[in-house]
């Protein structure tokens, strides 16, 4: 994923701002990620990935969509 750029690292998060054409890779490295998470660990542990589409506009209220983030990954993480 050579096209996208770090938001935030820290306290066992991140966050990155990509093309929406790396939709599908992100779901690939979502289903790899989980795979070797729950071979290794026998299930013991666990990896939230999610997305949001955003376009121009959605950056005039930034910390809006950052919420709608992390909101989706706690729905990831409610589904587990």
């Amino acid at each position: 994923m050579k096209e996208v750029s770090l938001l935030y690292n820290g306290d066992g998060n991140f966050f990155i701002l990509a093309s929406n054409h790396m939709e599908q890779r992100i779901e690939k490295l979502k289903e790899e990620i989980m795979y070797k998470l729950i071979t290794a660990h026998d299930g013991g542990l666990y990896f939230a990935i999610d997305y949001i589409n955003l376009n121009v506009h959605d950056f005039m209220d930034f910390p809006r969509q950052w919420r709608r983030v992390g909101n989706e990954t706690d729905i990831e993480i409610g589904c587990r």
